[in-house]
């Protein structure tokens, strides 16, 4: 069975009604479609929130709209796969007069088009893929001058810097789960704040003028400080349990503790 629907602007009329719950095609399928569909057919795929284009697809559609298309190897199919794609609400904005056709578990985007086979060649041939971050890792050759003093990290030379690092990663675990109304107000704050006083920690570490470690030192308290106040309302608004706030305050404190520790002792120097 198979339903019609012809988009008019923001206007849809159904031929006909389809419905059919089920799993989304294979990869291997959706290839078969799309390779296998008349020269002067644009096809995409509604993948979950997405409606997608694949090979040959993919190529009218980025010279259409300047589309970033992502090519990566696929090893379910053992050869290398390009595509595009864009949110299913915005259909009407690109293909106004795409027509929709679903058929078993595959739901279809067809539009009216002229394609030149060896310009998509070409056009693939010329695009890069598109590496995993492990393999980007491998491949990347760190500048000497950005390589970290190996003493700067480690916890055993410098363990204020490993207290404020895990605070960290625990207030990038907690504001995730925010809510909407802080989680890009007060939760970007809480962690911009956080890494000035990592960064503060560097600098401080770095030097070898008392004065200047002392100054570094003092902007990292001041930076915790309004860290402390935040979490405090954040917990205040309900937004972080006790627990929670229990525990990102006895990793505050321990932060504060070395910092004015720090910082004593190098006013005596």
């Amino acid at each position: 069975m198979k339903i019609l629907l012809f988009l008019h602007g923001s206007y849809c009329h159904v031929r006909m009604v389809f419905e059919k719950r089920g799993e989304m095609p294979t990869i291997k399928e959706i290839l078969q479609e799309e390779r296998s569909r008349e020269s002067t057919r644009l096809v995409l795929f509604l993948e979950e929130k997405f409606w997608k284009a694949y090979e040959s697809s993919a190529y009218v559609l980025t010279k259409l709209y300047n589309f970033k298309p992502s090519k990566r190897y696929i090893k379910l199919v053992g050869e290398e796969i390009i595509s595009v794609g864009f949110p299913k609400e915005q259909l009407s904005k690109y293909l106004s007069n795409a027509v929709i056709e679903a058929n078993g578990k595959m739901c279809r985007a067809v539009v009216q088009c002229s394609q030149d086979e060896h310009a998509f060649g070409e056009w693939k041939e010329s695009t890069r893929i598109k590496e995993t971050k492990r393999k980007l890792a491998e491949n990347f050759d760190v500048p000497e001058e950005w390589r970290p003093k190996t003493q700067v990290f480690r916890e055993e030379n410098l363990p204020v810097f490993k207290l404020v690092y895990d605070l960290l990663l625990r207030l990038f675990q907690e504001t995730r789960k925010l809510g909407k109304d802080y989680r890009y107000s007060i939760g970007n704050d809480l962690k911009s704040d956080l890494f000035r006083v990592e960064v503060c920690v560097y600098h401080a570490n770095e030097t070898n003028d008392s004065v200047r470690k002392v100054t570094f030192i003092e902007e990292a308290l001041d930076k915790l400080l309004e860290v402390k106040l935040m979490v405090r309302i954040l917990h205040d608004s309900k937004q972080l349990s006790l627990k929670k706030y229990a525990l990102l305050c006895e990793q505050m404190v321990m932060v504060e503790k070395h910092l004015k520790t720090w910082k004593n002792y190098n006013q005596k120097q």
